[in-house]
């Protein structure tokens, strides 16, 4: 046998046993980074919300099959994976945990299959490299979560890939070659018939690559339509292995000629798809391409930032202006590359690193080492892997140069190619191993290390916390019906109540065009019609269409929900609710700023099934007011709230007037031309939520300016000032009529557990941040009867220490004044509970847990599972300092407030103050006793006359010392802001300071 003319890259040949031992260990090792992958797939799959393309994903695979391939044409890709997710949904449901689940499930399976693509390019070891940087790939990962076709374009084009390196390396055509040798050398009546049925063999197992290459080739185009960047590439590594290289090396015309025949057959299991959609597609793409209006990227930064995101994903906040440095890490990688190439990976033909295909197309020269035709084998595959992604580069930067468009995260277009980046890594990793083993694990380390990070934020950081509407379809299912509809504006929307809406709630539909005009008005009549209607208005995109629907909808209907779930989309609700007939009414005034001129209502008994009560609020201001909030709210003797609409008085949602309607001032945001006054009737619904106990209500009114959430007083025609919240007129909830759904009521953590008394406890609601002493911590506990309770039970709520001791607690009916004993089966109740938790209370983590107990002997009511109590989770107590030494202000005092506290003193700002001027009042106080009642502190400037001229109330601190978390002795720096009225004339004025009770006044 010839030597190897490069002495010191030879390696030793692997004996036959060490081979096998080899070969059976990586197979087993690649378990490892299949269940590695597997964990980091599914780690948080629910974390981050749909996006808008996940919507849009939802949206076609929910449509019978037809129209989703007549969507899917006038979309930006093809229908295969839109199709298989048809399947998917369809036996297993639109939840978007399980739509995620199909994409975990294509990403692990591309886990093994680069495993087995590169094991057969180079070496074993080369394919569990590359298993397990796939495994950890951040791009990977984040793309085998999001429900979308990359994944999956990604698992074919790798098959493909894999498929077309076999047939360019002709694995039936070397056999064949081989066996056609041995023909010749071996006697015709000895070894004819074996090398005849070797080539047999040989030609067969050509055939059935060129099938794969073929259907993989062909499914891959039909879910990306870049995916036909990968034959492309494969077709310019052919020809240039045609004309390229030494003579017996190079690709024979008969394989080239073999080779087209399969792009050809491609080509034309592809051409039904592009004589349908092409006459769809190309004016969606040009309409796409200008109202986007993304700007072409120049070719280094477009590879930069490929490169970038293939080692490390889509780098989130905080990381994203450090993608050019992950690119440092390419220098090792191309020194190992080169190392491989000049080394190869040698080993025994059929039995060692480089058994699996055979090396080259062309038998090498007689007498040459499986060495040198290891290394030819390693040279093409790197050559074939470089091809293909420097022509997928290549072409994608031309492509997006020709017709811009690359939105954020836009690299996931070329995920198709990841497989050849990542092989080609491992290879470069190999050969650092190989050459220097502390070389090779330091890089390593690195790309584990920018992998971490990576995800780090992609499984801490929200992504789209402005657009999440898991918030927002919670609400319409809370409290919606089942006739209700959802008028969206995008197809992604409709996508969204498709996966995390409910089967009995409101149900989404898509407006008929996305321009305004009588087919979308008609399309919101006959929404009205069926009953009422839930619109999501998606206002960041300027929201033209958004607008002009609303104040049709102000001009048909009633709202009864103004709310805004992030800074671009506003949720408004509409029905058909009559106000009802004049309530007697005297007019009283809400500060200086407006005046309630009159009451419309029913006032007939409303059921709590998320049904509606109607009423109209007159109000008038002499002078244009400042911007106000009002809060209509349904109250209980204690004053509880149990049901509130918020919105703008004096023109409703402030929506754009109707350039064809009659002009409403109710209905738009725009004022008269006149200077005043303004007369405004604002009608709205109130609605009842499912679980409010049945029983006497007070409906009230309050208003504050926006921006302060300090209520104006509401003063009557003496002068008098009647408190801050305004009664309007009794109301009577009654028990619904039928046995409602849990899911409409808004419980944060369920948790099912049925009690001895045939209540089932549904789950609470409260509040996970960390509580200080003095807080009032609210949970909301939910009930359901599962029959007629035989008694009447007390629930209640206590926070226990590390000892278990009681610490705080809270009990009462669970229904309030409706005693369990008179609830129906299928009855939903919702308890509002309230715990103080005791000033001086040590910092630390308490127990936080429910229950019932009998009414009559106080015995405790078991769970089925023999538990007294339910476990709500734990509560984190951190205390405020407090400060024990005496102040020195610039004022002293000296006035003691019934026990509660003494003012020692008060700072005041130099100088006098103007009209309109804020002036800054300190004052310190010295806590004397705890109290339980959060007491608000006022600050009047009041004038010779004794008006008051300037108001500067507010919890002490703002909030931050309240009365609460008081500790005998501590000193309090108190600081308020009195502003001081427009209308104030000049002269000497008084400071009146003093603390109330906000609930009583």
């Amino acid at each position: 046998m010839r030597a190897d003319p490069l002495d010191i890259t030879r390696e030793p040949v692997l004996s036959e046993r060490r081979s096998w031992t080899f070969e059976r260990a990586s197979a087993l090792l690649i378990l490892l980074p299949i269940l590695l992958g597997f964990a980091l797939r599914v780690l948080r799959l629910g974390f981050q919300p749909l996006w808008w393309d996940e919507g849009y994903s939802v949206w076609f695979a929910t449509h019978p099959l037809p129209q989703l391939l007549a969507l899917t044409a006038a979309d930006i890709h093809p229908p295969l994976y839109y199709i298989l997710l048809r399947g998917w949904i369809g036996v297993f449901g639109p939840g978007p945990i399980v739509l995620r689940v199909f994409s975990v499930l294509v990403g692990v399976l591309a886990i093994p299959l680069i495993y087995v693509v590169a094991r057969r390019m180079f070496a074993p070891r080369v394919g569990w490299l590359a298993a397990f940087l796939l495994a950890i790939n951040p791009m990977h990962i984040y793309y085998s979560q999001e429900v979308r076709m990359y994944g999956l374009a990604m698992l074919l084009g790798l098959g493909a890939l894999g498929a077309g390196w076999a047939a360019l390396e002709g694995r039936g055509g070397a056999e064949a070659r081989r066996s056609r040798g041995a023909e010749e050398k071996t006697p015709a009546n000895s070894a004819s018939s074996d090398a005849g049925g070797d080539a047999t063999n040989a030609h067969t197992a050509n055939l059935r690559v060129y099938v794969l290459y073929i259907l993989m080739a062909t499914a891959a185009l039909y879910t990306l339509y870049y995916a036909a960047l990968i034959p492309i590439g494969l077709t310019v590594y052919a020809l240039l292995r045609a004309v390229t290289g030494p003579r017996d090396a190079r690709l024979s015309g008969r394989a080239l000629a073999r080779w087209f025949g399969a792009q050809a057959a491609v080509a034309l299991l592809y051409l039904p798809w592009l004589l349908y959609a092409t006459p769809r597609l190309i004016p969606y793409v040009s309409q796409k391409v200008v109202a986007d209006a993304d700007r072409p990227l120049g070719p280094l930064v477009y590879v930069g930032r490929h490169l970038s995101a293939f080692l490390t994903g889509h780098l989130e906040a905080p990381l994203t202006p450090y993608w050019p440095f992950v690119l440092l890490l390419l220098f090792p990688l191309g020194v190992g590359v080169y190392l491989s190439w000049i080394r190869g990976f040698p080993g025994p033909v059929g039995l060692g690193q480089g058994s699996q295909f055979p090396e080259t197309t062309e038998e090498p020269p007689e007498g040459s080492t499986p060495i040198v035709r290891a290394r030819t084998k390693t040279r093409h595959a790197i050559v074939m892997l470089a091809i293909v992604l420097g022509t997928a580069l290549a072409l994608g930067w031309l492509i997006g140069f020709r017709f811009p468009f690359f939105p954020p995260r836009g690299e996931r277009l070329l995920l198709i190619v990841l497989p050849a980046f990542l092989m080609l890594a491992a290879v470069g990793v190999d050969g650092l191993l190989r050459a220097n083993r502390l070389a090779g694990y330091v890089t390593m380390g690195l790309i584990g290390a920018v992998a971490g990070a990576s995800l780090t934020t992609f499984y801490l950081e929200p992504r789209y916390p402005q657009d999440d509407y898991r918030p927002l379809i919670a609400r319409t299912v809370e409290q919606g019906l089942p006739g209700d509809m959802v008028f969206a504006v995008y197809p992604w929307q409709v996508g969204y109540w498709r996966s995390y809406g409910n089967p009995n709630g409101p149900t989404a539909i898509l407006s008929p065009d996305p321009s305004w005009g009588a087919p979308v008005m008609a399309a919101l009549d006959d929404a009205l019609a069926r009953g009422r209607v839930w619109f999501p208005a998606h206002l960041a995109l300027g929201g033209i269409l958004e607008s002009r629907a609303e104040a049709y909808l102000a001009y048909k209907a009633t709202p009864f929900l103004n709310e805004w779930f992030g800074a671009g989309t506003r949720l408004s609700a509409w029905g058909d609710v009559p106000p009802g007939d004049a309530l007697p009414w005297t007019p009283v005034r809400a500060g200086d700023a407006v005046e309630l001129t009159s009451v419309r209502a029913t006032g007939e008994p409303v059921a709590a099934a998320n049904a509606l009560t109607g009423l109209a609020l007159g109000w008038r201001a002499d002078a244009e007011p400042p911007p106000l909030a009002v809060s209509v709210r349904l109250t209980d003797a204690l004053g509880q709230i149990w049901a509130q609409y918020d919105y703008a008085p004096l023109g409703g949602l402030g929506l754009a007037a109707l350039p064809d309607e009659p002009k409403c001032t109710s209905c738009n945001g725009q004022k008269d031309d006149r200077t005043g006054p303004w007369n405004e009737e604002d009608a709205m619904g109130l609605l009842i939520p499912a679980g409010t106990p049945p029983g006497d209500y007070q409906v009230e009114v309050v208003v504050h300016p926006v921006g302060d959430a300090r209520p104006l007083d509401f003063i009557v025609a003496d002068g008098a000032s009647v408190g801050t919240a305004m009664p309007l007129y009794p109301l009577t909830v009654t028990l619904a009529a039928v046995a409602l759904d849990p899911a409409r009521l808004p419980i944060a953590a369920r948790a099912e557990t049925d009690m001895a008394n045939s209540l089932r406890f549904l789950g609470h609601t409260a509040a996970d941040a960390p509580a200080a002493p003095g807080d009032l911590r609210k949970v909301n506990l939910f009930w359901q009867a599962l029959s007629r309770p035989p008694e009447d039970a007390i629930a209640f709520v206590q926070l226990l220490d590390g000892r278990d001791a009681v610490v705080a607690g809270w009990e009462a009916p669970p229904g309030a004044a409706y005693p369990t004993s008179a609830w129906p089966p299928g009855t939903l109740i919702r308890t509002q509970a309230a715990l103080r938790i005791p000033a001086g209370l040590p910092d630390g983590r308490y127990r936080l847990i429910a229950g019932l107990y009998r009414a009559d002997d106080k015995s405790r009511i078991l769970t089925t599972g023999r538990a007294d109590h339910l476990s709500l989770g734990d509560v984190t107590l951190r205390d405020r300092p407090h400060t024990m030494t005496a102040p020195n202000p610039q004022h002293p005092a000296d006035a003691t407030f019934d026990g509660l506290a003494r003012l020692v003193g008060y700072d005041l700002g130099s100088g006098g103050v103007t009209p309109g001027e804020t002036l800054p009042v300190t004052l310190h106080w010295q806590a004397l006793g705890a109290t339980d009642r959060p007491y608000t502190v006022f600050v009047h400037l009041v004038d010779a006359a004794g008006n008051i001229r300037g108001y500067g109330d507010g919890e002490p601190g703002g909030g931050a010392f309240s009365t609460t978390g008081w500790l005998a002795g501590e000193y309090i720096a108190d600081a308020h802001t009195v502003t001081v009225t427009a209308d104030a004339p000049p002269g000497a004025y008084r400071l009146e300071v003093g603390l109330y009770d906000p609930a009583t006044g």
